[in-house]
């Protein structure tokens, strides 16, 4: 079996391992009070106040009415519920993306080393028996880093959207509507840019 075939395959099965994901905590929460049940603590948020303001930090604590999250510069913030437009959990799925790759990749190559032909005359190397253990260590190390690469993409889950809001879909938190009309700000931009 050629390895490039064979690195393939444990990459496809990487990939396909990490994209079964469960539908658990696929609701968004309008309240605070509902997302006490999907977030504990530890999380790593991006949170877009009204004014669309983007605040990356970890949370500490959540009550009724009030989040505190720490930011890079490792002040705690709290932050009300009232201004807060929309919350995403970032994860990432590296351990998991991980795991998965060296499973495939050892099963990979404890397959592939049982599909060699076996020795009937004057052989060169090692038996299946002696072979197999160290292939499948190589094609799980394999595995394990591929899949830890493409575990490494972090993931935003939106968690919060605040009551009376909507998201378009596919557009970013950090780019405008394009559709939408422009604000009071731009047009004053595009005023004073006119020629007099």
């Amino acid at each position: 079996m050629n390895p490039v075939r064979v690195a393939r395959v444990a990459a496809c099965v990487a990939i396909a391992a990490l994209g079964l994901t469960t539908v658990a905590g696929a609701q968004v929460a309008s309240s605070f009070r509902g997302l006490q049940g999907s977030l504990h603590g530890g999380e790593r948020l991006t949170i877009t106040d009204q004014a669309g303001v983007v605040t990356n930090g970890r949370l500490t604590t959540l009550s009724d009415e009030s989040l505190r999250l720490i930011v890079q510069s490792a002040t705690p913030i709290d932050v009300p519920e009232s201004s807060v437009a929309k919350i995403e959990h970032v994860r990432s799925r590296v351990r998991k993306g991980a795991l998965m790759g060296l499973l495939g990749g050892a099963t990979v190559g404890a397959f592939a080393v049982f599909l060699t032909p076996p020795c009937t005359g004057f052989c060169i190397g090692p038996s299946r028996g002696e072979a197999i253990l160290p292939v499948a260590g190589i094609f799980g190390g394999i595995g394990a880093g591929i899949g830890a690469l493409i575990g490494a993409a972090r993931y935003h889950r939106l968690v919060y959207l605040a009551p009376g809001r909507e998201t378009p879909r596919g557009a970013s938190s950090q780019s405008p509507d394009p559709r939408s009309p422009p604000t009071t700000a731009n047009t004053i931009v595009s005023k004073s840019r006119l020629p007099s």
